[in-house]
């Protein structure tokens, strides 16, 4: 499994011990992601951090960690997508299990920013 992450979203990512590799691709982001994905990149040889110097947008990026993907499944994260822990264990779990199953998605849950700070 490779995720591709366009936000500091990531630390949501690899901080729950995932096992598969992770691309970070700061699609000219004007917030800390590329300072964030750097140092997790320093911390966890798991991780790959693609730097774009202009917006080349979600589908180019998007299609740019398709073709990076190693593996077979794949998880793509937005600019403020957060994983809840267990999230993807369980996704691939259940895809592993039901092999014609091709999507899954969870339920959505809006946290405000002071509930994201306090995570």
């Amino acid at each position: 499994m490779a995720v591709f992450f366009t936000n500091a979203s990531i630390a949501s990512w690899v901080r729950r011990g995932s096992m598969c590799a992770s691309l970070v691709i700061d699609d000219a982001s004007p917030d800390n992601t590329a300072e964030v994905a750097t140092a997790l990149a320093r911390e966890d040889p798991r991780v790959t951090v693609i730097r774009h110097a202009t917006n080349k947008g979600h589908i180019n990026s998007y299609n740019e960690g398709i073709e990076w993907a190693l593996g077979i499944t794949c998880c793509f994260f937005s600019a403020d997508d957060y994983l809840l822990p267990g999230a993807l264990s369980r996704a691939a779990d259940m895809m592993d299990a039901n092999p014609e199953v091709g999507f899954t998605f969870g339920n959505a849950i809006e946290l405000s920013d002071a509930e994201m700070r306090s995570r």
